[in-house]
């Protein structure tokens, strides 16, 4: 489980001629609002924040890991862990995805 209460479900794995490419994962959005105030509401903006940045995250990482499926790549980025646990390791990675391609 990511920090907020996110939880990350791990799914299929797509291998070629036996090596390992990637593994696919599913991210379970947060819970529901617990009240209206202005904090529960600050709150689950942050989390569905870290929601968005995570899933965005694991899915430049399928692309770049698909994309890189011959070469030598950090085997992170093969099976998604360690997956960053806050908003800002995402952004920070997905940048670095990003530089990388």
């Amino acid at each position: 489980m990511a920090q907020a209460g996110i939880v990350l479900q791990w799914g299929a794995t797509h291998r070629h001629n036996g090596v390992l490419i990637v593994t696919m994962v599913s991210v379970a959005p947060p819970g529901p609002i617990e009240c209206v105030r202005f904090s529960c509401l600050w709150n689950y903006l942050i989390k569905s924040l870290r929601y968005v940045l995570i899933t965005l995250y694991h899915k430049h990482r399928v692309i770049y890991a698909e994309t890189h499926r011959d070469e030598e790549i950090p085997l992170h980025y093969r099976t998604g862990t360690p997956s960053p646990e806050t908003g800002w390791g995402a952004l920070k990675e997905i940048l670095r995805l990003k530089i990388r391609r």
